[in-house]
C-alpha cells in the first residue's frame, strides 16, 4: 500500500494508562474517514469529571514503537489525543515507563 505525502501526519499522543481506548480529537485527521462504530454515542468521563460523547471511530496505520500497526481511535470532542496503555499491550506492545526512558516495543521484535 502506497501513501501520499498529504496522507502522513505525526501525532503526539498523551499515553493514559487508565483509558481504556484510545480517543482522537473530532478536530484531528479529518482527511480519514470518520466511521459510526460500535461505541457511537456512548459517554465517557474526564478526569475532571466532564461527559464527552463518542462521535465515531477512525482506524488509523501508522507506525508504534518501530512496528507498523492499525489503531482503531474513538473520536470525542476532547482536546488532546490519549493513547491507552490497556488498549496497546491487548494488541501486541509492551510499554515501559522510566527516568531513563520510555518507550513503547512490540513483543514480536527484540529488546534494544
Amino acid at each position: 500500500m502506497s501513501v501520499s505525502e498529504d496522507q502522513v501526519q505525526e501525532i503526539h499522543f498523551v499515553v493514559d494508562s487508565g483509558a481504556a481506548g484510545t480517543v482522537l480529537p473530532s478536530t484531528m485527521l479529518n482527511n480519514t474517514v470518520l466511521h459510526k462504530g460500535q461505541k457511537l454515542g456512548s459517554a465517557y468521563k474526564g478526569i475532571e469529571g466532564s461527559t464527552v460523547t463518542n462521535i465515531g471511530e477512525r482506524t488509523l496505520t501508522g507506525s508504534v514503537g518501530g512496528q507498523v500497526s492499525r489503531i482503531t481511535a474513538q473520536v470525542c470532542n476532547i482536546t488532546k489525543p490519549l493513547y491507552s496503555v490497556t488498549q496497546a499491550v491487548r494488541v501486541g506492545f509492551d510499554v515501559t515507563f522510566s527516568q531513563s526512558g520510555s518507550g513503547t516495543r512490540h513483543r514480536s521484535r527484540p529488546p534494544c
